[in-house]
């Protein structure tokens, strides 16, 4: 999620909410156990969403030469268990100061290069 979330600090990001419907392979579900969660809906992953509203800011955040200054922008997470068997799915509203038209959002993602150039496995457009 932050990464696709990188390219809009340009237009001041102000606030994130995000709903997560992940798949039972997440849960360690196998074989019958994975039963529990068949023709449902489990509307909570313990920790998962202090987990994603926190580590968003760090990640999103700056390295000021001695610690991580967490990004000023508001996170709210909502994470759901799934029937499916593998995949995680993410629904994703982004408010930002600037109010950018769709043209200008679809070039700041075409424009962004995260790379560090340094990492044996990093894409060359992600």
């Amino acid at each position: 999620m932050t990464l696709t979330l990188k390219p809009l600090m340009q237009f001041g990001l102000e606030t994130i909410q995000v709903a997560t419907m992940q798949a039972i392979s997440g849960a360690g579900f196998s074989g019958v156990a994975a039963m529990a969660i068949y023709d449902n809906v489990i509307p909570y992953i313990g920790s998962e969403e202090q987990k994603m509203e926190t580590e968003t800011l760090k990640l999103l955040g700056e390295f000021n030469g001695s610690e991580i200054v967490p990004a000023d922008i508001r996170v709210s997470a909502s994470c759901h268990r799934v029937p499916v068997i593998d995949g995680h799915t993410e629904a994703i509203w982004a408010g930002m100061r600037a109010k950018p038209t769709p043209e200008e959002v679809r070039k700041a993602f075409l424009n962004f290069d995260p790379r560090l150039g340094k990492l044996p496995s990093e894409p060359k457009k992600p």
